[in-house]
């Protein structure tokens, strides 16, 4: 995904997907009162259609996974799409010496993970370094989720649950998404990164 203000251009990429969906085929089809299994592969994809929708929507990570955030240069402040639980793995950036990536240390850095999104500035004894002038000079990889599946807020998954169920018995119109799945998950939104 490719992102720009009027300041700034960034991209956000993916790099370790979660290791599972937040709600399990088998509770979408207990919520949606499904008996049979042959469908089974299809309520699959739709969950994970659904979470993909919620995510979007609330700009959070359900369950954990990686993601690497590029920017053309150091912002006053980083904000770091996808919230809660995020830990930074790493910033590098382009130093000044073409070709070379340079890693940033902890120590120049604070990362506010009470905030949502989490924010990152220089610490009160440092300041930015200097990159080159090239497109995603600097690279921020961080991890963000709830951790595990049982950890997300029952609101999302029942959000998940319901687009579902609405899916199933609305299948001509799966390229609809109800006003309704979007009030559920309004409480769980994050504000613009």
């Amino acid at each position: 995904m490719y992102f720009s203000d009027t300041t700034q251009t960034f991209a956000l990429k993916q790099t370790t997907a979660p290791a599972e969906e937040p709600v399990t085929t088998s509770e979408a089809k207990t919520f949606a009162r499904i008996e049979f299994s042959e469908e089974d592969t299809l309520i699959a994809s739709l969950v994970a259609a659904a979470r993909y929708h919620a995510e979007i929507y609330t700009r959070r990570q359900f369950v954990t996974a990686t993601w690497r955030l590029s920017l053309d240069w150091f912002p006053d402040e980083i904000l770091l799409p996808r919230a809660p639980g995020v830990t930074v793995t790493s910033i590098t950036y382009a130093g000044t010496t073409e070709g070379t990536w340079d890693t940033l240390a902890t120590s120049q850095y604070v990362v506010d993970t009470d905030s949502e999104p989490a924010r990152i500035w220089p610490t009160l004894s440092a300041v930015w370094p200097i990159t080159l002038d090239v497109p995603q000079a600097v690279k921020i990889v961080y991890t963000a989720g709830y951790g595990a599946a049982t950890a997300v807020p029952e609101g999302i998954k029942t959000a998940i649950k319901w687009l579902v169920g609405w899916w199933m018995e609305n299948r001509e119109a799966v390229n609809e998404i109800p006003a309704a799945f979007y009030l559920l998950l309004d409480p769980f939104q994050v504000g613009d990164p």
